[in-house]
């Protein structure tokens, strides 16, 4: 895999995390549990980070050690596989403490 193509995931995952950072501050938790819309917007850019994830190679990983990359990308399998019984509070909870880390340790370098 070239380095182009690490760059272009990385890319992915800051773009949602960023999509995401701006739904939760657009409405709070209110907003979240009211409108559908909103929660499955977050759900959709968490697929997005998780399947970006799944792309990045082991030395990529490596480089943003500080991320738990294993749990990133079992969110995406969470929410793929389990969509029928979707935790939305841990979906919250995800989007408003972890989005946060990962944007910040990807921003760094």
């Amino acid at each position: 895999m070239s380095k182009h193509d690490e760059t272009v995931y990385i890319k992915h995952i800051l773009e949602a995390t960023n999509k995401i950072t701006l739904l939760v501050n657009r409405g709070g938790k209110k907003l979240y549990e009211s409108d559908f819309a909103v929660a499955d917007a977050i759900v959709r850019e968490l697929l997005v980070v998780g399947e970006a994830a799944k792309r990045l190679s082991p030395q990529t990983k490596l480089k943003y050690k500080k991320i738990p990359w294993k749990d990133v990308i079992g969110m995406r399998n969470w929410l793929v596989h389990g969509y029928s019984e979707i935790d939305w509070d841990r979906v919250w909870n995800t989007a408003v403490k972890d989005i946060p880390q990962v944007i910040f340790v990807l921003s760094k370098k």
